[in-house]
């Protein structure tokens, strides 16, 4: 378990502080600050970033959900649960979670993506 809490970590940072993004963002404000660009386009710039992120942790986390379900699954096939209905119980409680987890991510993207389109249309 610390192992995989370790992996999301790992994953998230490089998500999250992306260099690119980081030089696509610095670029956007030095523009802003010239008059290059307006605010509308440095808005445009950050919301592309944040949709990259929420996309790939969405990607991720459904690969993840997938890849929990079909190794319980085999898991599942392989071991006796019933000896433990406590373990049972933990793991049908976390691969819940993860699905929850998941469809939020998935439904916040999707808000954000709307949104997105909606600015375009009124820019």
């Amino acid at each position: 378990m610390i192992q995989d809490n370790n992996i999301l970590s790992d994953f998230l940072e490089k998500v999250i502080l992306n260099e690119k993004d980081f030089d696509k963002l610095k670029a956007a404000i030095n523009d802003l600050s010239l008059g290059i660009i307006d605010s509308k386009d440095l808005k445009e710039t950050i919301v592309k970033s944040r949709l990259r992120i929420l996309d790939e942790v969405s990607r991720y986390l459904t690969y993840c959900t997938e890849s929990k379900s079909s190794k319980v699954s085999s898991d599942n096939s392989a071991y006796d649960f019933n000896g433990d209905p406590a373990l049972l119980k933990e793991l049908e409680e976390k691969n819940a979670l993860l699905e929850q987890v998941a469809v939020r991510v998935d439904n916040i993207f999707k808000q954000l993506k709307d949104k997105k389109n909606l600015e375009r249309i009124n820019i």
